[in-house]
């Protein structure tokens, strides 16, 4: 963590350095404000919609909307309003700037085929091969679990909405100790618990979506264009 002391006070306080720092839940509730604060930029600006956001420059932002800096500060550090007041205003825009660079800190894809959280390992879906050596993705899962994992496009687009509180449940369903088989009822207890999951984990999955998003839809292809030349 970033730690931080407000000067001519005791008062202390931290803001997070890395993705492992914060958990889905943290971020799906600042996505949730950052959806608010758009919205106020819309009206405060009188832009047409959100695409104009980014022409709006910081010097015009700190002189007609202060209060942006100062809610997206106070939601990261837990201080409140009247405490965030009280940074000067050197170190104030150094918190924000540190915010920024945490945030669009950009993780590399370390292929994992699993993770530990509060003291289980929990595997990624598990690829398996037919007698021919053709692989099957995700061949190892259930009908049921696989129901749910081939939606993992459609929650892809939700992620580029914002709506990381998907993750959890996605998660949920398909990472899982060794040996247990597909469960709603353990799911949903599951994905209760996943909501602290660090994001520097859940980046890991989001690659291994999109990596199984991909290949299944290069095997799709393959298929489809192999039965239309059997039928021609």
């Amino acid at each position: 963590m970033h730690h931080w002391t407000i000067k001519g006070s005791d008062k202390e306080f931290s803001t997070p350095q890395n993705w492992s720092e914060i958990t889905i839940s943290k971020f799906a509730q600042y996505q949730d404000l950052v959806k608010e604060l758009q919205k106020d930029f819309i009206e405060v600006f009188n832009l047409k919609d959100e695409t104009e956001i980014n022409t709006i420059t910081d010097v015009e932002i700190l002189n007609v909307f202060p209060t942006y800096y100062l809610k997206i500060i106070c939601f990261w550090s837990g201080l409140t309003h009247s405490e965030a007041l009280k940074i000067n205003k050197k170190d104030f825009f150094a918190v924000y700037i540190k915010l920024n660079q945490t945030l669009g800190e950009s993780l590399k894809d370390q292929n994992l085929e699993s993770f530990e959280f509060k003291g289980l390992e929990y595997l990624f879906p598990k690829n398996t091969q037919d007698i021919n050596g053709n692989i099957a993705y995700m061949g190892g899962e259930s009908f049921g679990s696989m129901i749910y994992m081939f939606q993992q496009e459609q929650n892809l687009k939700e992620l580029g909405k914002g709506r990381f509180d998907v993750i959890a449940k996605q998660m949920a369903i398909s990472c899982r100790p060794e040996g247990e088989e597909y469960d709603p009822d353990k799911t949903n207890v599951r994905a209760k618990i996943f909501k602290d999951l660090s994001m520097d984990v859940v980046w890991q999955w989001v690659f291994f979506s999109i990596r199984q998003t991909k290949k299944y839809k290069r095997t799709t292809k393959i298929y489809s264009e192999g039965e239309a030349k059997s039928q021609s």
